[in-house]
């Protein structure tokens, strides 16, 4: 029994350094903790079985769009890894409805009938969606902190967290006399180094976060090939801050 739980600990571990998992905590100092702490729900995840996982509510917000649609992705429901109250559940399916913040469990009943379920927020610590991972962020304490909700996280070190909001806006358009919606991806960026939040979006205000290292990293974001920064955000700010957690490892 020991070795197994010792196995478990040393593959989580291995996962928190890849982030495909990164575990309940948000601050970047206490992954390697949060990491045991997961292999430990991992262990306690084969004890139990996925009848606490149904007992949310009943998700009834589809909404019928002319164009796009409010979940993340695609609204066909795929696998899905969850951590709910300590415990883990693979081999789900789960949509992330991006309009109303919500993640939707879908599952078959014992009577047969597909069933779509609106987890409890608050008791999911973290989910992750055909290989996205997302935490439940909520640090009302902080004053730096953004809103509670889901966010993907995008990168994650001892010094440096990166996070996505993920949002679908809902446009009300009139057609024919008919109200109609269509949906449109909006992504917002945040960026967390000791325990303080900055909201960032152009390349400016990103290395001014780093600012410690500024002109090493400009001079890095000058030879890469991920230019122009706005068709490449997403990937820019996550090579800074990889690249800002190197310099500041060094002696």
């Amino acid at each position: 029994m020991k070795t197994y739980c010792a196995l478990l600990v040393l593959i989580v571990l291995q996962l928190v350094a890849g982030h495909t998992l990164i575990a309940q905590s948000v601050h970047a100092d206490s992954i390697r903790k949060a990491g045991i702490q997961y292999a430990t729900a991992i262990y306690r995840s084969h004890m139990q079985n996925d009848a606490q996982l149904y007992n949310g509510r009943k998700y009834i917000a589809f909404i019928a769009s002319e164009s796009g649609h409010q979940f993340f992705k695609t609204k066909i429901p795929e696998s899905a890894t969850i951590l709910y109250d300590g415990v883990v559940y693979p081999n789900q399916y789960a949509l992330y409805d991006a309009y109303h913040d919500e993640l939707v469990l879908s599952h078959t009943s014992s009577q047969g009938l597909l069933r779509n379920i609106q987890l409890y927020k608050k008791r999911v610590s973290q989910f992750v969606l055909d290989g996205h991972s997302f935490i439940y962020l909520n640090e009302e304490n902080n004053p730096t902190a953004p809103a509670p909700g889901y966010y993907e996280l995008l990168y994650a070190s001892n010094s440096v967290m990166v996070l996505a909001k993920r949002y679908k806006k809902k446009l009300e358009l009139i057609e024919d006399q008919k109200l109609r919606y269509r949906f449109t991806e909006v992504n917002s960026y945040y960026v967390q180094v000791n325990n303080t939040y900055y909201p960032v979006q152009s390349k400016a205000s990103v290395l001014n976060v780093f600012k410690e290292h500024k002109p090493e990293l400009q001079r890095n974001l000058r030879k890469s090939e991920l230019r122009p920064y706005r068709k490449n955000r997403e990937q820019v700010i996550v090579t800074l801050a990889r690249r800002y957690t190197e310099l500041s490892s060094q002696p």
